[in-house]
């Protein structure tokens, strides 16, 4: 049992205490406890402290000699701002180089909600952002697991808005730019299923270490909100074992190296890594979990550089049965294109043009399949936690390049430098750029009827696929790999980079990096290799 479900248990008044600081010396053999209490608690009356004395030695099996202080906690804009900004370094960094206090305005309120704790003072955190940090904040949810944190760091109950002057301006510019489209823009993003939907039944097969409280786990593909104690359940597809030092109490205190363990599990919908740091009691049983089993897992939701993570309280082994059916209503395409309509690809090289390929020079499969070459520019490798920055693409009908599609996306967080030094794509280029839902449902439209290639394919489908999905556009296109086509066709060659192969091929590529450029020269592979 947690310590203060523990003091809890004793007294429901304890309810209202928060667990700030305990620190270890083993050379003395103290342990020192600091509990935050609410103004609305009143005064630590000596009963109640010695009554909390009593339970904590009891707690601790009388090991240890012990000494708990008490501090009313109060809110005001530094607290919360030296809260926030531990919060900030260890789960959004990039936000934490671009916010200080002057970001933050702290007022109180007068109203409470029916979920808070009705034993704390309600506060507003109002938090002024630029417009990328805006759009971050929201995408990724970071309002959602910074309210978590503050109310597990704080007696007090807290609601996140966030306002930025150039919100306004940013929507009504984006509006604007895509004919108003802000109809079908909110039928995109509502992809909300059904509440039973987001859950599923497993068996416990046995217990393992602590009780799973029930048989029914959420997908990890529906996780919202930090801070929630939840029930997940997959296969274990990772094990990691990890050494740490955990940080001094005192400057001179000797610090022992300890383990933890990260597994990454898998459900019918998603992965995530989990962490587990054993006890005594458990140092040796954690060692009996393989990659394979089947597993339940209770604990915590968290946040880790803007990736889900979860830490695990419980462990039991578990039947997962068959997946359940899914009726999912995938989208059908817009009947006009919203923001990004097709133009006629035009060859700039005379010369190509008098190389055409005469038609009974065209591969059957190209004179009866027609192929739609793409690229995306993303602001990481990771579909994981990255962003499509650009998509290009052309068109391929009866082996001549016929339409092209082009479009910069407007990510939620900032491109990182490195990204902006190999595709030239700056953070002013997207400001105006229309969001991956407008650009994706067009491309969608685009792409119907036709055979969807790539040059190294298993990336850029992994965005299409994760990207389309989120808004109800399963791309279930026929896949050709255009680099797969050339390893098989041109053998010899140092390596198979888009590059090289170009080359070999004597084919143009105006400008790496940049997708239509990219797009275009795989599709002249794909021409005349097929």
């Amino acid at each position: 049992m947690e310590y203060l479900d523990y003091l809890i248990k004793i007294n429901p008044k304890y309810e209202q205490l928060k667990l700030n600081v305990v620190k270890f010396n083993t050379k003395t053999g103290e342990v020192g406890i600091q509990l935050l209490f609410p103004d609305k608690f009143g005064v630590m009356t000596e009963i109640e402290k010695a009554q909390i004395m009593q339970a904590t030695e009891k707690y601790l099996e009388h090991k240890y000699k012990v000494i708990i202080a008490y501090k009313k906690s109060y809110v005001d804009v530094e607290v919360v701002w030296h809260f926030a900004e531990q919060f900030f370094k260890e789960n959004a960094k990039f936000v934490d180089t671009m916010l200080t206090k002057s970001n933050f305005d702290v007022e109180q309120a007068d109203y409470v909600d029916s979920r808070q704790n009705e034993n704390y003072d309600n506060f507003i955190v109002t938090i002024n952002l630029t417009k990328s940090l805006y759009d971050a904040f929201v995408s990724q949810s970071i309002a959602t697991a910074l309210k978590a944190f503050l109310e597990e760091s704080i007696c007090a109950n807290f609601e996140i808005a966030l306002k930025s002057d150039l919100v306004e301006q940013d929507l009504a510019s984006v509006l604007k730019m895509n004919d108003n489209h802000a109809t079908e823009l909110s039928i995109l993003r509502d992809v909300s299923i059904p509440d039973e939907d987001k859950y599923f039944n497993f068996e416990i097969v046995e217990k393992f270490i602590n009780d799973v409280p029930e048989e029914v786990a959420i997908r990890l593909d529906q996780l919202k909100t930090a801070g929630e104690k939840l029930v997940i359940a997959g296969t274990i597809q990772d094990i990691r074992e990890r050494t740490y030092t955990p940080k001094k109490a005192k400057q001179d205190e000797e610090v022992k190296e300890k383990t933890l363990y990260n597994f990454t599990i898998e459900d019918y919908w998603g992965k995530i890594t989990c962490v587990y740091f054993p006890t005594q009691n458990t140092t040796e049983t954690i060692k009996q979990l393989k990659v394979g089993d089947t597993v339940a897992f209770c604990g915590d939701l968290d946040s880790f550089n803007n990736r889900w993570s979860f830490k695990i309280s419980a462990i039991a082994f578990a039947r997962l049965g068959e997946k359940p059916e899914e009726n999912i209503q995938w989208r059908k395409p817009f009947d006009e294109y919203l923001v990004v309509k097709p133009e006629p690809y035009i060859e700039m090289s005379q010369m190509n043009l008098l190389e055409e390929k005469k038609e009974e020079e065209i591969s059957e499969y190209l004179m009866t399949h027609d192929v739609v070459m793409f690229d995306f520019e993303t602001t990481g490798l990771s579909v994981e936690d990255c962003y499509i920055l650009e998509l290009g693409a052309v068109k391929i009908e009866k082996g001549k390049l016929t339409d092209a599609f082009e479009s910069l996306v407007k990510p939620p967080v900032p491109i990182p430098e490195e990204i902006t030094n190999l595709t030239h794509i700056t953070q002013e280029m997207v400001e105006d750029a229309p969001p991956y839902e407008l650009v994706l449902a067009d491309f969608y439209k685009f792409t119907r009827g036709c055979v969807l290639s790539a040059y190294n394919i298993d990336f850029d489908a992994k965005f299409l696929d994760k990207y389309g999905k989120s808004i109800l556009y399963n791309f279930d296109n026929e896949q050709i790999d255009a680099l797969v086509v050339a390893r098989k066709k041109l053998k010899g060659l140092p390596n198979y980079k888009l590059k090289t192969v170009v080359t070999a091929l004597d084919v143009e590529l105006v400008s790496a990096h940049r997708a239509l450029d990219d797009a275009v020269a795989a599709a002249k592979v794909l021409q005349k290799l097929v």
